[in-house]
């Protein structure tokens, strides 16, 4: 399975840079993007004509895609950014100029699998960060082992020079830019702490923005992956599946219980139907490894990760071992700064009538 592209921002240890400190040009020059924008020279309107700027946040499964797509469509002239399209973009400008001879390198030695031919932004990557290759035939034993030593040596110079957080930090300078110049810009994350605080402030102070939630209740979020998953098979389109409790572990990163009653209520949740929605994934999750790469489900402690999975969400919704199935517990979003509170799942129109609607909602909310 290939490794996640940003999965690397996730072994850094470094903390947010504050933007007023590391604006992009200082970042690209620090670590030789000079291409990373590639746009025209920047000029700024008045603050008057500053673009909109839309931010939606929710988990894998939530329906985000399909409603950038749709705004898209209804607002041509709009520009996305995202942190996965950053997660890819970022990364591979930079080897791509500081590392070009290993990059060619590397692409010299593989033959191309069908998915790497379905995906070829994210090919490298994919292989930098552990996918097995496949060799083109001839290949010489002395090659191969170059190879490992060269995937090693690209790992370790985006875990040094490009954390995470610097590509966070690299894609909010690009999207206050654009605003700048009078582009309208919509942007996902998974969750509003991805962004850093004197970031989200500056958007929220200097810019006409919009910052909406899309999520669905826990257990129909659950629903979704397994429905994504068996697709994913069925079509072997790999890389859309979602196998693991990783979409339940980033609903927690977004939701906790009431504390309040002028907190806004966004759903109920027993702790019956939050087993219920960990047993699930974690069944759909085992049934796409047996299907996919068998090797990897022995290599893997599945019910390891369930166990600290589990301990997770059950801890950020306040349930103890032992409690009545039938505890419940109110939610309501981590983060107050919400414009639009969109819940994909609440209509019983079809997708594409709901994803229209939720667009209506973020075109013309003050």
């Amino acid at each position: 399975m290939e490794v996640p592209i940003n999965d690397f921002s996730q072994k850094s240890t470094h903390k947010f840079l504050p933007p007023q400190n590391t604006p992009a040009e200082i970042l690209i020059n620090e670590i030789g993007l000079e291409a990373v924008h590639n746009e025209d020279h920047f000029t700024e309107k008045p603050k008057h004509e500053w673009g909109e700027v839309v931010l939606l946040v929710g988990t894998s499964s939530a329906g985000k895609t399909s409603i950038i797509s749709e705004l898209i469509s209804q607002k041509p002239n709009m520009v996305e950014h995202g942190v996965d399209l950053a997660g890819i973009n970022i990364p591979l400008n930079f080897l791509n100029q500081k590392h070009k001879e290993d990059m060619e390198f590397i692409q010299q030695m593989i033959e191309p699998t069908e998915m790497d031919i379905k995906y070829p932004e994210s090919m490298l990557l994919n292989y930098i960060f552990g996918t097995e290759p496949h060799f083109k035939t001839g290949v010489a034993l002395e090659d191969k082992e170059r190879y490992t030593e060269v995937v090693k040596r690209l790992e370790q110079s985006l875990l040094t020079h490009i954390p995470g957080d610097k590509i966070a930090t690299l894609m909010m300078d690009q999207i206050l830019n654009d605003s700048k110049k009078g582009k309208s810009v919509v942007f996902d994350v998974l969750h509003v702490k991805q962004i850093a605080e004197p970031i989200l402030n500056k958007l929220k102070e200097e810019h006409s923005s919009k910052i909406a939630l899309v999520y669905v209740p826990f257990q129909t979020l659950a629903e979704r992956v397994v429905i994504r998953n068996n697709e994913a098979i069925e079509n072997r389109d790999f890389l859309n599946a979602r196998p693991g409790l990783f979409p339940l572990v980033q609903f927690t990163k977004i939701f906790r219980p009431m504390r309040d009653e002028k907190d806004a209520f966004v759903q109920e949740l027993t702790l019956k139907e939050v087993e219920y929605a960990i047993d699930t994934l974690y069944e759909s999750g085992k049934n796409f490894w047996e299907k996919f790469d068998p090797k990897e489900l022995e290599k893997r402690d599945l019910q390891e990760e369930k166990t600290k999975a589990r301990e997770k969400i059950l801890k950020k919704f306040g349930f103890k071992e032992g409690d009545d199935p039938n505890t419940t517990v109110k939610l309501t979003p981590d983060f107050k700064g919400y414009d639009i509170l969109i819940n994909t799942a609440e209509t019983n129109k079809p997708k594409t009538e709901a994803v229209k609607d939720a667009v209506q909602q973020i075109i013309f909310k003050n």
